[in-house]
């Protein structure tokens, strides 16, 4: 059974929470979506420069 095959079958379910920069995190978020993953079950937190956007906005 290869990688992609083992986690699909064995970590369908699990949740998942990923933090990093923007583009860090659409990358990981695309990788768990095609293994499977329910987005439900993946939560993300953002990190970097872009955390602070909100404050440097207004």
């Amino acid at each position: 059974m290869g990688l992609t095959n083992y986690l699909r079958a064995n970590l369908k379910h699990g949740v998942y929470y990923i933090g990093g920069t923007q583009s860090f995190m659409e990358d990981k978020l695309y990788a768990l979506l095609e293994l499977g993953i329910d987005h439900m079950n993946i939560h993300r937190e953002v990190l970097g420069p872009e955390s602070l956007s909100h404050l440097i906005n207004k």
